[in-house]
């Protein structure tokens, strides 16, 4: 039992820092430009996804971000995975997916293929043909 939590938490920690450090919520609202408060109120409304850790707050999954800011679509995204955890919303994001043609949510997003990507996120974790 416990190497299998062992190896949860190994996955996880892969998971999150596979693109580089995620980043703090003081780190998110400097990229931003916008206050520490503004971020926490983008995270409880959905529009930027965050893991907690604990006592010690929020890190954010670097991959959500690039130059302009936040991927464009990925709040409503989040918005369709919202009775799922954070860290199945974050595997959702990086998984191939075969109703996206194996490519990622993410690829897909920054594409700008946002309404394929809410299509998928619709139909995740259903089972047979797609």
């Amino acid at each position: 039992m416990a190497a299998a939590r062992s190896r949860g938490v190994q996955i996880k920690h892969e998971l999150l820092y596979e693109e580089g450090d995620p980043l703090t919520s003081e780190q998110v609202a400097k990229f931003l430009g916008i206050t520490r408060q503004a971020v926490d109120k983008r995270r409880s409304k959905l529009q930027l996804l965050a893991i907690t850790t604990g006592r010690r707050g929020y890190l954010y999954p670097l991959e959500q971000f690039q130059d302009q800011g936040v991927i464009p679509g990925l709040d409503r995204v989040l918005q369709v995975l919202k009775d799922y955890s954070p860290w199945t919303q974050l595997m959702f994001l990086k998984s191939g997916d075969i109703r996206l043609e194996g490519k990622t949510p993410l690829e897909c997003l920054k594409a700008g293929e946002v309404d394929q990507v809410i299509w998928a996120a619709q139909h995740y974790g259903e089972q047979g043909a797609a």
